[in-house]
């Protein structure tokens, strides 16, 4: 791994409180006490039953893990991640409202499955100018795709495919999960959309004579599977990993952006304590890059509709003055 140079400015303070100003709302304090226990818990839970119900907790510290299995009877297994400071279990309602309560923990969230993204991107980018003109082509880039996975061999990533991830074993199971490397032959993509994905970041476009040509057909590619459904603490799993690799002096690959084509607000105001959110301030501030898709879920607040661009929605509509 070459150590990433880029000295960052900024810290997770400044651009909390940059975000509460742009949005109205007040910044959080990081490292000190978390916000109010109904912020802290992710309101897609249904806390109305006793069953337990799948979550990712978010801890200020990694030393302030060790409390959930200590404190808590948990009835499902725990995971907890290798890099972030997150755990993956399954909570009850009353464990979740106690667990959302403590003074280090930042973030209930529950374990959905994220929507997709997918849409033309060359022509938007402009990237064909970016080749031709000023002829970079991202080589000595290391690029990561955390989506549905890979479907090898295929000739448009030939030499280029550094590795292809997939999580092996449940991770609340007996048995420890695991990330694999099967390697640019293997198919970890059941779906397609991850290895269309690796195509628009990396493909060279040697199987469609140039037509389908990547935006960086030079990089080398590392892919993520996280199964069909996208499932959160699979996403969370594979950023994990990421940076586990990131950290690792003797792994000489070394990310410079990773890339997402799903989406994790789900009709939500943004919130810093999100475990996706919080993942890819733990890449920025490596000097890695995160990169999610805009969106074509939609005209709302933070989307872009899949037939009207931002071109279009700044046009004057017939009969404006």
């Amino acid at each position: 791994m070459t150590e990433h140079s880029t000295e960052l400015t900024l810290n997770r303070r400044t651009v909390l409180k940059a975000a509460g100003a742009t949005a109205g709302v007040s910044a959080l304090q990081v490292g000190t006490a978390s916000a109010a226990t109904d912020n802290a818990v992710d309101d897609q839970f249904d806390l109305s039953g006793t069953e337990p119900i799948e979550a990712i907790v978010v801890f200020d510290s990694r030393d302030a893990m060790s409390r959930l299995p200590a404190d808590l009877d948990l009835q499902a297994g725990l995971h907890e991640y290798e890099v972030l400071p997150m755990s993956y279990t399954a909570l009850t309602p009353d464990q979740i409202r106690t667990v959302a309560d403590w003074e280090a923990v930042r973030r209930v969230e529950k374990a959905v499955e994220l929507d997709l993204y997918n849409d033309d991107s060359r022509a938007a980018t402009g990237v064909e100018a970016v080749q031709n003109e000023l002829g970079y082509d991202g080589s000595s880039v290391d690029a990561v795709v955390i989506d549905s996975g890979f479907s090898g061999p295929h000739p448009d990533f030939e030499g280029r495919l550094e590795s292809n991830w997939q999580w092996v074993d449940n991770p609340l199971g007996t048995h420890d999960a695991d990330w694999v490397n099967l390697g640019p032959d293997a198919d970890t993509d059941d779906l397609g959309h991850g290895t269309h994905c690796a195509g628009i970041v990396g493909g060279d476009g040697a199987d469609s004579d140039g037509q389908y040509r990547g935006m960086a057909p030079g990089a080398r590619i590392s892919v993520y599977s996280t199964n069909e459904t996208q499932y959160l603490p699979y996403v969370v799993g594979a950023w994990d990993h990421v940076l586990a690799r990131a950290d690792d002096p003797d792994d000489d690959f070394d990310p410079d952006v990773i890339s997402n084509s799903y989406g994790v607000a789900r009709d939500a105001r943004y919130n810093p304590n999100d475990p996706v959110n919080v993942a890819s301030w733990e890449a920025f501030s490596r000097g890695i890059v995160p990169v999610f898709a805009a969106g074509n879920d939609g005209s709302g607040t933070g989307r872009a509709h899949p037939r009207r661009g931002a071109r279009d929605q700044l046009r004057p509509q017939e009969g404006a003055s």
